[in-house]
């Protein structure tokens, strides 16, 4: 699990805690022999919050400025993920991090 997939489930099960949601949010395990649907999975039973989320990450450093499905998907995986989406019942999002790259840093304001 990369640190952008355990920030996103960690958000949203600290906002269902907030907000008294009865939902939460989970990663499956990832084995190396077998494909993996889905990056992130939420469960409720408000058809709201009964979501599907696949993240991609773009490292801005490499020149990268767009998100394109012709280099960042493999051929199957959006068919893969849209027959998921359709059988399970649930809401499909796609969650982007760009990454500045190595040694790039955030000035705060003093």
């Amino acid at each position: 699990m990369t640190e952008f997939e355990r920030e996103l489930v960690k958000s949203f099960n600290s906002y269902f805690e907030r907000k008294g949601v009865r939902a939460i949010a989970y990663r499956r395990k990832q084995h190396r022999f077998s494909s993996q649907f889905i990056d992130i999975l939420v469960d409720s039973i408000k058809p709201d919050y009964y979501i599907a989320i696949e993240n991609k990450s773009i490292s801005t450093a490499k020149g990268a400025k767009k998100l394109y499905f012709s280099q960042h998907f493999s051929d199957n995986q959006v068919s893969r993920i849209n027959r998921f989406i359709e059988k399970s019942g649930r809401k499909g999002y796609l969650a982007v991090e760009l990454k500045q790259g190595r040694g790039v840093t955030h000035a705060e304001p003093s």
